[in-house]
C-alpha cells in the first residue's frame, strides 16, 4: 500500500472537531483577555487541525508508517530547487490568469468591491510574532497535512487524480474569504496537489506554500509600518 487510507467522512469529521475546540479554546482566551485577537484563534485552529490530523493517521498502523515516510522526507538542493520551481510556476500561472481577467474585466467594463481581507495593525508585538509563525510555518504545515494528506487523500481513494484534486482545492479554496483568497487558494491547491501526487513528499509542499504567504506577509508588514494608506 503507497497511500494513505482514510475516508471522506473522517477528513470532515477532524476539521469539525478541531474547528469546534479552536472557537471553543479562543472564546475562553477572548472573554479571560477582554479583546479579540483574531491572529489567536487561527493558531489555535491550526494547532488543533494538526493534532487531530496526525492522532487520526496514527490510529492506523500503516497510515502512521506512510505518513512518517512521507513527513521524513529529506531536504536537499534537488528538493529545494523543485520547491522554488514549482513556487515560481505557481507565481507565473497567477499572474497570466489575474492579467487575462483584469483585461476581460476591463474589455466587458465589469466592476467588483474590493473583498480581500485586511488585517488590523498590530497591538503587541507577542500578536505579530504569532502571525509570522502561523503564516509562515504552522499554517502551511497544518493545511498541507490536513487538505494534501488527509482531504485529498479521502478523495483519491475513491475518485481519480482529476477530480480529487479539483474537490479539495475547491474546499480549500472557500475556507479563504474573499473572491481573491479563493482564487489564488484554488489556483494554488491544485498545483500542491499535484506536487504532493507526484512526489509524496510533505516537506516539500509545506515550503511551496510557505514561500506563497511571504508576500502576504510582507504586505502586513508594511501596512503596519504605514507603508500603505487604506
Amino acid at each position: 500500500m503507497n497511500s494513505i487510507r482514510i475516508n471522506f467522512f473522517e477528513s470532515v469529521v477532524i476539521f469539525v472537531i478541531s474547528n469546534i475546540l479552536g472557537i471553543l479554546l479562543y472564546a475562553f482566551f477572548v472573554n479571560f483577555l477582554e479583546k479579540e485577537y483574531i491572529v489567536l484563534y487561527v493558531f489555535m485552529q491550526n494547532v488543533f487541525l494538526l493534532f487531530f490530523c496526525v492522532f487520526w493517521l496514527f490510529r492506523c498502523g500503516e497510515n502512521k508508517k506512510i505518513f512518517l515516510k512521507q513527513f521524513f522526507k529529506k531536504i536537499g538542493f534537488y528538493e529545494l530547487k523543485l520547491s522554488f520551481k514549482y513556487f515560481l510556476f505557481v507565481v507565473l500561472t497567477l499572474v497570466l490568469i489575474l492579467f487575462i481577467i483584469f483585461f476581460l474585466m476591463k474589455f466587458f467594463d465589469i466592476k467588483i468591491s474590493g473583498t480581500f481581507h485586511k488585517f488590523d495593525k498590530f497591538t503587541y508585538s507577542w500578536e505579530f510574532f504569532v502571525f509570522v509563525i502561523v503564516y509562515i510555518g504552522l499554517g502551511p504545515l497544518a493545511e498541507e497535512v490536513f487538505f494534501r494528506v488527509v482531504l485529498f487523500n479521502s478523495l483519491r481513494n475513491e475518485l481519480n487524480f482529476w477530480f480529487s484534486m479539483l474537490i479539495s482545492s475547491f474546499i480549500f479554496a472557500i475556507l479563504h474569504s474573499g473572491i481573491g483568497h479563493f482564487f489564488f487558494a484554488f489556483v494554488s491547491g491544485c498545483f500542491l496537489s499535484y506536487v504532493y501526487e507526484k512526489y509524496k513528499n510533505i516537506p516539500v509542499i509545506v515550503l511551496i506554500h510557505s514561500l506563497l504567504n511571504i508576500p502576504a506577509v510582507i504586505y502586513v508588514i508594511l501596512s503596519s509600518i504605514n507603508i500603505f494608506k487604506y
